[in-house]
């Protein structure tokens, strides 16, 4: 295995306004949800084809307690600027050997649902949360 994950919490959240946007800076979807999450690299991963992981919000779906996927985009700009960059995923991923302690935002059309992670990255295929 070359990512280790533990979701700690998934919790709604309020995006704190921003004086440099105009307009309506709520979430596009209904809900911004934020994943307090640990992610740790192996130093295996400097033997893959590829050695860096990387996550966001586009790798995540959002299926609704009634089973249907949502088709929308849960990496919106409500999202995506929501937090200082010290508090998510690095940009620029992680190298072999690296620990992040981070949150991933999304903006979810519920407050209660199903995220299914699911990135070419991860060797084990996905996983799944509900809150």
């Amino acid at each position: 295995m070359q990512v280790k994950f533990q979701v700690k919490a998934i919790k709604r959240i309020t995006c704190p306004p921003k004086p440099y946007v105009v307009g309506d800076q709520g979430p596009e979807n209904g809900q911004i949800i934020a994943l307090d999450m640990v992610i740790q690299t192996t130093p295996e991963l400097a033997e893959s084809s590829y050695p860096k992981f990387t996550l966001s919000g586009y790798d995540f779906k959002y299926i609704a307690p009634n089973g249907t996927t949502f088709n929308g985009n849960l990496q919106t700009w409500a999202a995506f600027s929501c937090l200082p960059d010290a508090d998510t995923f690095p940009s620029n991923g992680m190298g072999p050997a690296e620990k992040v302690v981070a949150k991933v935002v999304l903006d979810v059309p519920a407050p209660h649902g199903i995220l299914v992670l699911k990135t070419n990255s991860l060797q084990a295929g996905g996983f799944e949360y509900t809150f």
